[in-house]
């Protein structure tokens, strides 16, 4: 039935996902380096840009938008985390079914549920969208409103032979 199950099940996800930078950081290694780019007075000619690699799963994200290596390294951590709910499977997420602003600390656990739910239904926008008690319009918007999510959907929609949805607009 559904053949795109996630496959890396971490009994750890959501306490990953809702833990402080602090205690998060703890479980990962942390690389500056110096990031190649466009020439001039703006080059990022410091080891500003920063590499965060997750141990225990060893998923890995890049951030060099800013020349500040804190932004960088939060920039980062946000990055990892929405990454990891993505890709990994885990017990029941324990959050309100209600919308989250993509600002709220507690926004990768809602789209680890999100993604499970998804995964769930193997990629039916209409299946999910009932379950979570709204329409699939509103699923759509909430999906799109973040690239990344909206990207996987279509991409593991497209490996089971469904058609991908156009961008609204």
């Amino acid at each position: 039935m559904n053949s795109s199950r996630r496959e890396n099940y971490f009994i750890d996800r959501n306490l990953w996902l809702s833990s402080s930078s602090t205690n998060f950081f703890k479980h990962c290694r942390i690389e500056n380096y110096q990031d190649s780019g466009k020439g001039g007075q703006k080059r990022n000619r410091k080891y500003s840009a920063v590499r965060l690699t997750h141990i225990p799963t060893g998923i890995s994200v890049t951030s060099a938008e800013c020349r500040e290596q804190n932004i960088n390294r939060l920039k980062a951590l946000e990055k990892l985390k929405i990454k990891m709910a993505m890709m990994l499977s885990g017990p029941n997420v324990d959050i309100p079914r209600s919308i989250i602003s993509i600002q709220s600390p507690d926004y990768p656990l809602w789209v680890a549920f999100l993604m499970d739910e998804l995964y769930r239904d193997d990629f039916e926008i209409t299946s999910s969208a009932e379950r979570l008690g709204i329409s699939n319009s509103k699923l759509l918007k909430l999906i799109f409103r973040d690239k990344i999510i909206w990207n996987e959907l279509n991409s593991n929609r497209m490996k089971l032979g469904k058609h991908s949805f156009v961008l609204p607009g």
